[in-house]
C-alpha cells in the first residue's frame, strides 16, 4: 500500500509491503487518502512528531531494498544518533 503525505518539508510518498515501510520520499503530487494500513498511519504520526520536536527516534518496521551498497548504507544509517547525522561531514563507511 501507499499514500502521499504532506510534511512541513513538501508531500512525502509512503509505501509499505507486508507490514514494513519499504519507501520514504519526496514527491511532487498532491497528498491522498491515507489507506487502511496500520504502518502507513504509524509512519504518518512518527514523521509528525519529528517535525514538532516531540520525536527525536524512529521506531518503524523497514524493509530497505537496493544494491549491495545501498544496504550497507541503510545499515550503517540506522546506527547513527540523530545529531550525529546532521553535525558531521564525512560518511563513517569503509
Amino acid at each position: 500500500m501507499e499514500a502521499v503525505i504532506y510534511s512541513k518539508i513538501g508531500n512525502l510518498k509512503i509505501v509499505e509491503i507486508e507490514d514494513r515501510l519499504t519507501e520514504l520520499r519526496f514527491i511532487n503530487q498532491p497528498v491522498t487518502r491515507l489507506p487502511n494500513s496500520k504502518i502507513l498511519v504509524e509512519v504518518k504520526a512518527q514523521l509528525e512528531e519529528y517535525f514538532t520536536r516531540t520525536r527525536t527516534r524512529f521506531d518503524l518496521p523497514l524493509n530497505p531494498s537496493g544494491t549491495d551498497f545501498q544496504n550497507k548504507v541503510w545499515q550503517e544509517l540506522v546506527t547513527f544518533p540523530m545529531a550525529k547525522l546532521f553535525l558531521t561531514r564525512k560518511w563513517p563507511i569503509g
